[in-house]
């Protein structure tokens, strides 16, 4: 059996999180081939909602990738650990890596809308996840995004 992941922003749709999860991961298997990455989801297996799974995805994307090109740039090996749950009626994510970290000259910028470090190949990832925040009102559907 296969599954597919389609990128649609704008429709509503009922969103299995968990298979959600390990299809985007699934789908990034190749970005991460030449490193030991332990992908560890946590997220009841029942966890659904309805939503824009497109939004997610991108979000999700984004931040493994970042973890990446930057937490992991000079480490072989590592943890990546994503966390979903509902908190009343909002989804609860965490996510969290064992990388390199973010210096301390960008911490205090990091939830700063468009926000990048020195670094251009950090513009498209950070411009692209302020605006999916600003433009969908994710924070509607969030409530602890780490």
């Amino acid at each position: 059996m296969r599954f597919i992941l389609i990128l649609v922003s704008h429709v509503d749709f009922k969103i299995f999180f968990p298979f959600f999860l390990n299809d985007i991961l699934l789908s990034l298997r190749p970005k991460f081939r030449d490193k030991k990455i332990n992908f560890k989801i946590e997220c009841d297996d029942g966890l659904k909602l309805n939503s824009y799974p497109g939004v997610y995805a991108q979000i999700i994307t984004n931040l493994l990738l970042n973890s990446l090109q930057h937490g992991f740039y000079e480490k072989e090996k590592g943890t990546i650990t994503i966390k979903a749950n509902m908190d009343k009626k909002l989804l609860k994510i965490q996510y969290s890596e064992d990388g390199s970290g973010i210096s301390k000259k960008d911490l205090p910028h990091i939830f700063e809308p468009f926000y990048t470090s020195d670094q251009p190949q950090d513009v498209f990832i950070h411009t692209t996840c302020g605006h999916l925040i600003n433009n969908v009102n994710l924070f509607n559907y969030f409530f602890c995004f780490i």
